[in-house]
């Protein structure tokens, strides 16, 4: 037997011209999501995307730190 996964409900009340641009959005994928996997799958891209900078910050310091012990690790030029 498998096990069912539990969901919650989410009501929310949103303005037309969000509704609309979700609908913009749904309807410009090519398997035309449900108003409400459309919002999960917007959601998910987000949460993604707010975890970005912080990836991109740590990407960009341990760069710099190669960078910077290349650069103390070559002979000096003469």
């Amino acid at each position: 037997m498998t096990e069912k996964q539990q969901t919650e409900r989410l009501q929310m009340r949103i303005a037309p011209s969000f509704l609309k641009a979700i609908d913009d959005w749904r309807r410009a994928e090519p398997d035309l999501p449900s108003r409400s996997e459309a919002i999960r799958r917007l959601v998910a891209l987000g949460l993604k995307m707010a975890a970005l900078p912080a990836f991109i910050t740590a990407e960009r310091e341990a760069a710099a730190k190669r960078k910077r012990e290349g650069l103390k690790a070559k002979p000096p030029r003469k």
